[in-house]
């Protein structure tokens, strides 16, 4: 089977959300401040991205490579 479905499925689903993203910011403002929000949505990647790192089973940063990472 090929991933070319997969990927559109993929590119489908972002564009859905991405377009839809405008709405629900709009609607989230109504309860909370922009401050709260960005926070929010900076909690909800980190812990997607922390989610995908140990399904794909991705290294951890080491000490001495950390300065490089913040450049």
């Amino acid at each position: 089977m090929t991933k070319q479905p997969l990927v559109y499925l993929s590119l489908i689903i972002t564009i859905i959300l991405w377009a839809s993203a405008f709405v629900g910011i709009k609607a989230a403002l109504d309860g909370y401040t922009p401050i709260q929000l960005s926070v929010w949505r900076f909690i909800i990647a980190s812990l997607t991205l922390l989610l995908i790192s140990f399904f794909k089973k991705i290294d951890r940063i080491i000490l001495k490579d950390l300065p490089r990472f913040f450049l």
